[in-house]
Order: structure tokens, then C-alpha cells, then sequence
């Protein structure tokens, strides 16, 4: 009988603490270099999330402003998953997951799933009327992981760079025509 047969634990979720500080710093940094060079996560990381500072992010998330979860296997962090209320121009507020992240040796065990239904059940108990989440242009696998938990995507966000990484534009060589 190998390791692979051996029954897996399930996962424990619970909130994010203060002592929780220096795993959730090695977490983050994980995540951070994961998503390095992905399609959008250049841009993504300066406007849409505060990570500039990964130590100085732990202790913002870990404030009463945020939603802050983690998942463990036999007490070992393994993923977290972090997000706040936000309000809406009208007819109250949504719950907005700014990141959620498994290492890979958690993954494909249900930490993902149990920390989403997580940040899902506490926002629903503070009145939110539904959850956003965001994934990457091509990441496939993040888009299809939120799908099956019930979401659908409601906007899509597009990007025209001046600076850093940036992608061709068709028109390019028409404007050079123009002069």
C-alpha cells in the first residue's frame, strides 16, 4: 500500500490571526511569484490589490476591514483566502475575494473549495447580496474552479498599456503609415 492510498484529511477553515502572520507572509509570497508573468497579474497587482509590501498586506487583511481565512491539514496552513464588504451605489453591498491561494501540495483535496465556501457563507452572513471573484486572462483552471462553485462572469475588464509588458496592437502599423 503506497502514500497516494492512504486517506487524506479533510480540511480545517478557520479565521486568520495574528499568530497566523509570518505563514500567511510565506503564502502570499507564493502566490505572488505563481502568478509572475502571467497575462494581466503586472497590472493587477498595482491596481486592484495592496501587495506591494507582502508583510505590511498580512497585516492590513488581518485587520476587522477584511475577511481574512486560512485552510490547514493537520495543522499545517496551506491556503488562505482573503476579501472585504464593499459597498454598492445602491441596493447594499458585495463581498469581494482579493485573493485566494492553495499551495500546490494542498491542491485537488478540497482546501479551495472549503475556503471558498467559507469566504461565500460569512458574506452571505453579513448581508452581502453576492459574492465577485476575479481570475487572470487564461487561467483556465482558476475561471472553471469559481464556475462550478455558481459563478458567472459579469464584466470583463480590458487594457490598453502605455508602459511595462504590452502586447501589440493590430493598429500599430497603420499609425506608422499616417505620419
Amino acid at each position: 500500500m503506497g502514500l497516494a492510498s492512504l486517506p487524506v484529511p479533510d480540511p480545517i477553515v478557520r479565521s486568520a490571526t495574528a499568530h497566523d502572520h509570518d505563514e500567511l507572509v510565506r503564502l502570499f509570497e507564493a502566490a505572488g511569484i505563481e502568478l509572475t508573468g502571467r497575462k494581466g497579474a503586472w497590472l493587477q497587482e498595482r491596481i486592484d490589490a495592496p501587495w506591494a509590501d507582502v508583510a505590511e498586506a498580512v497585516s492590513l487583511v488581518l485587520t476587522d476591514d477584511w475577511v481574512s481565512v486560512v485552510g490547514t491539514i493537520d495543522d499545517v496552513l496551506v491556503g488562505v483566502a482573503v476579501g472585504r464588504v464593499r459597498a454598492m451605489n445602491r441596493d447594499g453591498s458585495v463581498g469581494q475575494v482579493e485573493a485566494l491561494y492553495v499551495e500546490p501540495e494542498g491542491r485537488g483535496i478540497g482546501v479551495g473549495d472549503a475556503l471558498l465556501l467559507e469566504m461565500m457563507s460569512i458574506f452571505k452572513d453579513r448581508g452581502c447580496i453576492g459574492v465577485d471573484a476575479w481570475a487572470l486572462p487564461g487561467e483556465r483552471e482558476t475561471k472553471n474552479f469559481y464556475e462550478a462553485h455558481g459563478f458567472s462572469a459579469r464584466v470583463l475588464t480590458v487594457h490598453h498599456s502605455f508602459i511595462g509588458p504590452m502586447h501589440e496592437s493590430r493598429t500599430a502599423g497603420l499609425r506608422s503609415h499616417e505620419a
